[in-house]
C-alpha cells in the first residue's frame, strides 16, 4: 500500500471511504499507485467533482456503486 497523502483533506477522505468500503478503498490505493508510480510530480487535492466524476465512471464501467 502506499502512503498516506501529504494533504489533510485527501487523507481524511482515504480514511473515511476505508472505514465505509475496503474493497473500494483498496481500489482507490491501487489508482493511486498507478498515478504515483507514472507521475514523479503529482500532488494531490480534494476537489468533490473529481470525485464524482470518478464514482460515475467506476459505476458505469464497472458496476460499483
Amino acid at each position: 500500500m502506499i502512503n498516506a497523502s501529504h494533504n489533510k483533506k485527501v487523507q481524511h477522505f482515504l480514511e473515511e471511504i476505508r472505514m465505509i468500503d475496503f474493497e473500494k478503498f483498496e481500489m482507490l490505493q491501487e489508482l493511486r499507485k498507478i498515478v504515483f508510480e507514472n507521475s514523479s510530480n503529482v500532488q494531490e487535492r480534494m476537489m468533490f467533482m473529481a470525485v464524482l466524476c470518478f464514482l460515475v465512471i467506476l459505476r458505469i464501467s464497472v458496476g460499483f456503486l
